[in-house]
């Protein structure tokens, strides 16, 4: 799961952290395991959210980081 703050584009916003959870990807659907990402992150994720809040959080360094941008193609 990847925390970071919306903006207008897609995904392009700055990038205040990256996790993880582990999960048996035969027997729990996507949905399963996207709470599972949230709630065993729970104590940091508050942390970080705070800090975002209170303007302390710095975002990941993304220099030289290819785009991996959606494209309309219709």
């Amino acid at each position: 799961m990847t925390l970071l703050r919306i903006d207008r584009g897609v995904d392009t916003g700055p990038v205040f952290g990256h996790y993880r959870c582990h999960y048996d990807e035969r027997s729990e659907s996507h949905i399963v395991i996207q709470h599972r990402t949230v709630f065993d992150n729970l104590d940091t994720l508050q942390k970080q959210l705070i800090d975002i809040y209170e303007g302390r959080a710095v975002p990941v360094d993304v220099t030289g980081r290819k785009s991996g941008a959606w494209v309309n193609l219709g």
